[in-house]
């Protein structure tokens, strides 16, 4: 099983994705649940092996060091894409 644990915000970006075969949980990493690390551990515990963390956030920060001890793969924060100004612009 492949699976992905994108962060608050999930959303439309599940769609393309699970058409795709790839699971998607929404996760936070502040206070609201499922926690990151509980969504990791319920993703292991139904058979995933390949976990990405793809966090909705600008910068790494206090989120990432919150993270890093989950044995996953994490996706670099979306940073000053060009489709983030615009967003911000709009």
């Amino acid at each position: 099983m492949r699976a992905v644990d994108y962060f608050a915000g999930a959303g439309g970006f599940t769609l393309g994705a699970e058409a795709a075969g790839v699971r998607v949980v929404a996760a936070y990493v502040y206070s609201a649940r499922p926690g990151v690390a509980e969504a990791v551990a319920s993703l292991r515990a139904a058979g995933a092996e390949d976990l990405l963390i793809a966090p909705y956030a600008l910068a790494p920060g206090l989120w990432a060091d919150r993270v890093a001890g989950l044995g996953t793969r994490i996706a670099q924060p979306l940073g000053d894409h060009p489709a983030v100004a615009s967003a911000i612009a709009a």
